[in-house]
C-alpha cells in the first residue's frame, strides 16, 4: 500500500549486526568453556552460563529479523501492507509526507460485500418506519436499478443539526455498485390505510421545523401557506391530507423561496 522511509529500520539493522557480532564472540566463548569443562577446568555453572548467553543472543536476533519481515523492511524502507482483503475507502498519506507514531491512521480498509445506508426520517414519516422493514434503495448513478435492503436500527433521538431520525439500512452490495459517500433515495412500502388523499407533485412539498407545508395559489398576489400531513409517496407524487381541497393549485416551482418570503411577511405583520 505504501513505502515509508524509517530510521527504525536502520536501528533494527544496526541492532542485528551488533547482536550477530556478540553472538560470534559468545559462540567462541562457549567452545572454549566446553573444552575446559571436558578437562575439568571449567565448572558446569560456567558451561550453562555460556550456553544461555548464546541462546539469548540467538533469540534477540530472531525477534529483530521477524520484526523486519513483518514490515517487509529493506534498506531504510518499511512496506505497509493491507492486513485484510477489502477496498481502500480513505487515504491520509501522500508522497513526501512525514509519518509519526500516534498520528492519524494512514488508510481505512473496508469489505464492501455488505453496505450501510443511513436514511433521514422526518417527524411526519416516523409512524411509517420500523425495524426489519424492507426497503428499496434508488441511486442517481443507477437510475434503472433497485437495491433491496432492510432497516436494521432506528435512532431514538433527533439529529441536532438536521432534525431527523437516522435509520440504518443494511444491504448486500451485489455487483459492487454501491460505493461509500453515494447519495440515494429510500422507498418504503407503506401499509394501506384505506384512506383517500390528495396527490401533489413531490417538488411542491416544503418541510420546515418538523412540519410539512404547501403554498396554495389562489390568484395573482394571493398565496397561502397550508400545513399538510404526508400519507404516502412515490417517485412523482406525495399523498397528503390536511386543509387542502381537490382542484386547488399548489406551487411546485421555487416553492421554498416563495414560502420563505410569505413566512417573513407574516412575521413582519405580527410584529
Amino acid at each position: 500500500m505504501a513505502s515509508v522511509k524509517s530510521t527504525a529500520v536502520n536501528e533494527m539493522q544496526d541492532d542485528t549486526q551488533t547482536l550477530q557480532a556478540q553472538l560470534a564472540v559468545a559462540k567462541r566463548k562457549l567452545s572454549s568453556v566446553e573444552a575446559m569443562y571436558k578437562d575439568d577446568i571449567a565448572s558446569q555453572k560456567d558451561l550453562q552460563e555460556a550456553r544461555a548467553e548464546v541462546t539469548i543472543l540467538q533469540s534477540n536476533i530472531s525477534k529483530t529479523q521477524k520484526n523486519m519481515q513483518l514490515y517487509s523492511a529493506g534498506g531504510s524502507t518499511l512496506q505497509i501492507k493491507a492486513p485484510a482483503d477489502g477496498y481502500v475507502i480513505n487515504k491520509n498519506i501522500s508522497k513526501g509526507m512525514p509519518v509519526t507514531a500516534g498520528g492519524d491512521q494512514l488508510f481505512t480498509i473496508s469489505n464492501l460485500d455488505k453496505v450501510w445506508v443511513m436514511a433521514n426520517v422526518y417527524a411526519t414519516n416516523m409512524r411509517h418506519v420500523y425495524v426489519d422493514q424492507p426497503v428499496v434503495v434508488k441511486t442517481l448513478a443507477y437510475p434503472d436499478d433497485s437495491f433491496p435492503g432492510k432497516i436494521n436500527n432506528i435512532s431514538q433521538v433527533f439529529n441536532e443539526n438536521e432534525r431527523v431520525l437516522k435509520a440504518k439500512i443494511i444491504m448486500d452490495n451485489n455487483g459492487m455498485k454501491l460505493r461509500p459517500g453515494m447519495s440515494a433515495d429510500v422507498v418504503l412500502p407503506v401499509n394501506s390505510q384505506n384512506k383517500t388523499a390528495l396527490a401533489i407533485p413531490a417538488k411542491a412539498l416544503i418541510f420546515d421545523n418538523n412540519q410539512s407545508y404547501v403554498v396554495v395559489y389562489k390568484k395573482d398576489c394571493e398565496l397561502e401557506i397550508r400545513p399538510v400531513t404526508e400519507i404516502a409517496s412515490n417517485s412523482q407524487y406525495i399523498y397528503v391530507e390536511g386543509n387542502l381541497k381537490q382542484g386547488e393549485n399548489v406551487i411546485a416551482s421555487n416553492g421554498l423561496l416563495i414560502y420563505e418570503n410569505l413566512k417573513n411577511q407574516l412575521n413582519t405583520t405580527k410584529k
